[in-house]
């Protein structure tokens, strides 16, 4: 159950209390999917617990995964149809679109483009020095 296995994160209580639903990962880190069930059942968490058990560690490589390496979502944002970027977005940005857009496992970025992926296989992906593959 949620209380048993995270009752640990519930011990201490602070005075402006975070949960997963407010807590803002830090850098670097992207929020769970099912960060709500972890919330301790709504109790007030220590940040550094919180962050454990309610952020995830991105993966990042030099990949550009395309073609067999991934398949395309089309971010929140972007127009037209196929493989279209998000241009003018920062890597953090681009991070956001992608957790705000289901479906999507993660982006490819560079040259100022963001593109939405899913489906990633890093082992048929291209090496790129340009484009960073971040799987979140």
């Amino acid at each position: 159950s949620i209380a048993a296995d995270g009752a640990w994160c519930c011990a201490e209580r602070v005075s402006a209390p975070a949960t997963c639903d407010t807590l803002t990962c830090p850098k670097g880190y992207f929020p769970r999917e099912n960060r709500k069930a972890l919330s301790c059942a709504g109790a007030a968490c220590r940040e550094s617990a919180d962050k454990e058990m309610c952020c995830n560690q991105a993966l990042s490589c030099n990949l550009n995964c395309y073609g067999q390496g991934a398949s395309p979502v089309k971010l929140s944002g972007a127009t037209g149809d196929g493989d279209v970027a998000l241009n003018g977005l920062t890597i953090d940005q681009c991070r956001d679109k992608c957790i705000a857009t289901d479906g999507c496992e993660g982006v490819v970025f560079g040259g100022g483009q963001c593109f939405g992926r899913r489906d990633i296989h890093t082992s048929k992906c291209q090496p790129a020095d340009a484009h960073q593959t971040h799987i979140l």
